[in-house]
């Protein structure tokens, strides 16, 4: 394969801003999508950033992951079989490609059903009340801290069975799930890890004596022809629905707040009609996703649209431009929620659709509900701030005079 030319200059500031974490990369999303929306990077790796290619990879059981043979070329063989982190990612069943993905997540979803979530709705909602009740007793509050991150890790806390103790070590974990620049960080996140794996290995061996009605006690009984989850894909998906229960779903309750709160008469439509809330959630995924890229990877020839890409050729899959593509979406750069729509491409598709997205709507439409219900005169009382990265988009700081 040739190496592509250098993006050009407009092209090459775009990327360069949002690789920096820009606070708000929407407009270099619409140059790269309108110079090339397969935009092939000098090390040959194509940005895609319109919504048709992007959902159409999603959708295609041709690309998948080839994570082993990635991380391996990025790493080296030594390092990824030396790190604790490096290994544990790499038995995360989203990352996996068939027929191991299937298995595993056959046996995750047995678990993790729309269903199962919904049974839970009334305690989530507890959650919420005792979180709401503290941060609207300060006053002025932050969103993100006073609300959001607590509630976020309750609710896995909840669901995983972790006791409420030992909570308060999730925050510090959640750094094992963000892009790790600089050797500190990625010794930092390696330390953490053996401490997450310890943990999580003693909670293991308590839930197998004593099982509980809580998610990881069940992931211990789930069976599929005789097969179980073994020790290390326990810790391992733990992991992952620890990431998307905590990080994502914070990110997002965040999101949904600021756009809603920057949209008085979007909050309004919600006020006249509460049930509007799972729309305003669909059309908070859509306009400022929490994950904002994906990767994928050619697990065979393959052409989309005419062009060839071949076996181990990567992609980056810009989600958040995917959701502001005006050939998806009309007038996609405002906020409506009750714009007539395709699904976000925020939680994937295909058979990598997130397994936690029902959890992730659930819990944001009742926080939502809830916050916009009892604090009427809520407005944003200072500029907030974003915390810095390209793929995961949140807030950092979100301050609120109720």
């Amino acid at each position: 394969m040739t190496t592509p030319p250098s993006p050009d200059q407009e092209v090459a500031a775009a990327i360069g801003r949002i690789i920096a974490g820009s606070p708000d990369p929407y407009g270099d999303y619409s140059v790269l999508r309108a110079k090339d929306p397969r935009l092939r990077l000098p090390d040959g790796t194509c940005v895609m950033t319109r919504r048709e290619d992007v959902v159409s990879v999603l959708r295609d059981p041709r690309f998948g992951h080839l994570y082993h043979e990635r991380q391996r070329a990025l790493w080296g063989a030594g390092e990824l079989e030396r790190s604790r982190l490096l290994q544990s990612r790499l038995r995360w069943f989203l990352f996996m490609d068939p027929p191991d993905h299937g298995r595993l997540r056959g046996l995750v979803q047995q678990v993790f059903t729309k269903r199962a979530f919904f049974e839970r709705a009334g305690r989530i909602q507890v959650l919420v009340d005792e979180h709401l009740d503290r941060a609207l007793g300060l006053g002025d509050f932050d969103v993100v801290a006073d609300f959001a991150r607590p509630l976020t890790v309750d609710t896995i806390g909840d669901l995983l069975g972790v006791p409420q103790k030992d909570r308060t070590r999730f925050t510090d974990w959640g750094i094992m799930f963000e892009a790790l620049p600089g050797a500190e960080a990625f010794d930092h996140a390696e330390r953490l890890i053996v401490e997450y794996e310890d943990y999580f290995s003693e909670l293991l061996q308590r839930k197998r004596a004593v099982p509980g009605e809580d998610l990881l006690s069940q992931l211990i009984a789930a069976e599929c022809e005789g097969d179980r989850l073994d020790e290390d894909e326990l810790l391992a998906t733990a992991f992952s629905l620890f990431g998307a229960g905590f990080d994502t779903t914070r990110n997002l309750i965040g999101n949904a707040t600021k756009a809603l709160l920057e949209h008085p008469e979007q909050v309004a439509l919600l006020r006249e009609d509460p049930s509007r809330v799972r729309y305003a959630v669909e059309e908070a995924l859509r306009f400022d996703a929490p994950v904002q890229f994906t990767t994928r990877a050619a697990l065979e020839d393959v052409e989309v649209g005419g062009e060839t890409f071949r076996r181990g050729e990567a992609f980056y899959l810009c989600l958040g431009a995917a959701n502001r593509d005006p050939a998806a979406y009309a007038d996609p750069d405002v906020f409506d929620i009750l714009r007539e729509r395709p699904q976000p491409a925020t939680f994937g598709g295909g058979i990598h659709h997130c397994v936690g997205a029902a959890m992730g709507r659930l819990e944001t439409q009742l926080a939502l509900a809830s916050l916009f219900e009892r604090a009427p005169r809520l407005r944003v009382s200072d500029e907030p701030q974003w915390s810095s990265g390209a793929v995961f988009r949140g807030l950092r700081t979100l301050p609120v005079a109720s």
